[in-house]
């Protein structure tokens, strides 16, 4: 018995150290930093091979079929924007790399499944409301996160690749007003 009280009384003075030390600890005043570089907060997905890989064409025949075989407009959507996605975080690989010529092509092919997953965007039905939402969000987020890397890539290329980079900044910044025109 005595054992038992020793415990639980060890245990209740512990406890009440972890309170104490918890509640006693001193405030420190908020400070919200000032944003330098303000990110966009949208994580790719990771891109599996890339397009110098000599299986590559094995992943664009799967991706060929099941954009034939997805009958549904939101997971038509969904899977346009993940191509998108993953073809961004292709084209940071490559560029990394230093494969410019490839990486360039691989940005061209994600701007297009960008442009592919607007239009698919607005032929979903209103009855599908709650996914719309959330898939508009995204593709918002994704539009921007676009426009972020390509701008922060376009310093890597040379001033010969500089003309297709800007031309696709203007086709994202084309893009988003085009969506927010039709949302």
């Amino acid at each position: 018995m005595k054992k038992r009280l020793t415990l639980v009384s060890l245990f209740l003075f512990s406890f009440i150290l972890m309170f104490t030390y918890a509640c006693a600890q001193e405030a420190r005043p908020i400070t919200t930093p000032e944003p330098k570089n303000q990110q966009v907060e949208y994580a790719l997905p990771y891109p599996g091979i890339l397009p110098d890989h000599p299986l590559y064409f094995l992943k664009n025949v799967r991706d060929w079929l099941l954009k034939i075989f997805i009958s549904q407009p939101v997971r038509k959507t969904e899977f346009e924007m993940l191509l998108s996605d993953k073809s961004l975080n292709m084209a940071i690989f490559l560029a990394d790399q230093g494969k410019k010529d490839l990486a360039l092509k691989t940005l061209r092919i994600s701007v297009d499944h960008l442009k592919t997953t607007e239009s698919y965007l607005f032929e979903i039905p209103a009855s599908e409301k709650p996914q719309i939402n959330n898939i508009k969000d995204r593709f918002e987020k994704s539009l921007e996160k676009h426009q972020e890397i390509i701008s922060n890539l376009s310093l890597v290329f040379s001033s010969d690749q500089q003309g297709e980079i800007t031309s696709m900044l203007t086709e994202l910044d084309t893009l988003k007003s085009e969506y927010l025109r039709k949302k």
